[in-house]
């Protein structure tokens, strides 16, 4: 009996180290804010602060800040729909974002701690500021906004008083600053001018400074800004007019990667390394695939597996999902799961069954969990949560580390 015992026992025990590929993980609707068929969210516009999460949710027309404790039911935050809350970005244990009426939007902030819920700086006090593409930094929170000056510029504000201008492009011109991506302490973006788009990086002190190209790697249009442990990642023209992908540690000069890798997504990071897809027509590999960058040059991270566009790289449980389409087979965005060896594949079956769509571009992790929007034809849009199937992933489960390194 005792053997018996035993060896049930150590069967349970390896029943906790099932490969992550094998099992597909849970999702489940959380709310039906907007009546019947009706959207209850457009895309996931959330973020993380303290112990909660916080989206912004639409209610019969009443798009207002909504927080989840990961338990009970999502509540409205007290008076938020008046905000009209968007682009949610969190700074010093604050919640900020652009609010307040349609003929005066402004960076807005909520503080859980009061709590408090109002204007953080006036932008332009002759009517809408319109703050886009909000970044935070260690010591100031920076965005893209009107000014009655300026045109549409930089701004930086570090807490208290009037936000800083930085004229990009000299005069009532406007720069159109995008692609704002924290990095390092600094702050890198990419502005239009008369002769196109230029890449810039801003330090914390004075104005922001052009990344020249360097030697044997020129590079026009810049886009698709990403920072990863070891330096910055973004796509341009390359002197074949064709696009690739670079990294730099500011300020120094990018440097290309690849000359035949034609990158199609997103760029993220996971387990330290840079990560995207695309294809390498040079390799015979017309589709699209998951790639990661190893010791400097590119490797595919599941060869076969076609996938493209993806967006929102987090990792969760250990693993890292993801947004993206399947190759050539359908027009459904789908959630994707990766668990650093094995299968990439779709991270869970359950919205077949329920007939959702995933919609979110940025999946968010949190608390273990993997929070999208999805649409189904009876709730419309709305929040659900993907619970992962596994505990643990490929380095403990298989042993595999070399898949990883």
């Amino acid at each position: 009996m005792r053997t018996l015992l035993r060896l049930a026992s150590f069967a349970v025990f390896l029943s906790l180290f099932v490969p992550c590929r094998i099992a597909a993980d849970s999702a489940v609707r959380l709310t039906d804010l907007a009546p019947g068929d009706d959207d209850g969210l457009d895309d996931l516009d959330a973020a993380v602060l303290g112990d909660f999460l916080y989206f912004v949710g639409d209610a019969a027309g009443n798009q207002g800040l909504y927080r989840y404790d990961g338990v009970n039911a999502p509540t409205l935050v007290p008076d938020s729909a008046a905000a009209r809350p968007h682009e949610l970005v969190v700074w010093q244990n604050r919640l900020y974002f652009q609010g307040g009426p349609s003929g005066d939007r402004e960076l807005w902030e909520y503080d859980p701690a009061g709590p408090s819920l109002g204007e953080a700086v006036d932008v332009r006090a002759s009517g809408n500021g319109s703050p886009q593409r909000i970044a935070a930094l260690a010591g100031e929170i920076c965005f893209g906004a009107f000014s009655d000056t300026f045109g549409f510029e930089l701004h930086c504000w570090d807490g208290s008083g009037l936000a800083t201008v930085y004229d990009l492009e000299t005069g009532p011109g406007s720069s159109f600053p995008t692609e704002l991506t924290a990095w390092n302490d600094g702050l890198a973006l990419v502005r239009e001018t008369a002769e196109g788009s230029e890449l810039l990086f801003y330090d914390g002190s004075g104005m922001p400074e052009p990344i020249a190209a360097g030697p044997g790697a020129p590079f026009t249009e810049p886009c698709c800004l990403a920072g990863a442990p070891d330096g910055l990642y973004f796509v341009a023209l390359s002197d074949d007019e064709q696009y690739r992908l670079f990294r730099c540690v500011p300020p120094a000069a990018p440097v290309l990667l690849s000359t035949t890798f034609e990158p199609y997504g997103e760029i993220g990071a996971f387990r330290g390394q840079m990560i995207t897809d695309g294809a390498d027509p040079s390799l015979g590999l017309e589709d699209s695939e998951m790639w990661r960058l190893v010791a400097g040059a590119l490797r595919r991270v599941r060869p076969g597996t076609s996938v493209t566009s993806t967006t929102g790289h987090v990792e969760a449980a250990s693993a890292l999902y993801f947004s993206g389409y399947p190759e050539g087979t359908s027009n459904d965005l789908e959630l994707y799961k990766y668990c650093g060896a094995g299968a990439i594949g779709p991270a869970t079956t359950a919205w077949a069954g329920d007939e959702a769509t995933v919609t979110t571009s940025a999946p968010l992790a949190w608390n273990g969990k993997v929070y999208v929007s999805a649409f189904d034809a009876t709730f419309g849009e709305e929040l659900w949560a993907v619970t992962p199937s596994h505990l643990f992933c490929d380095d403990f489960e298989t042993g595999g580390t070399a898949s990883w390194p």
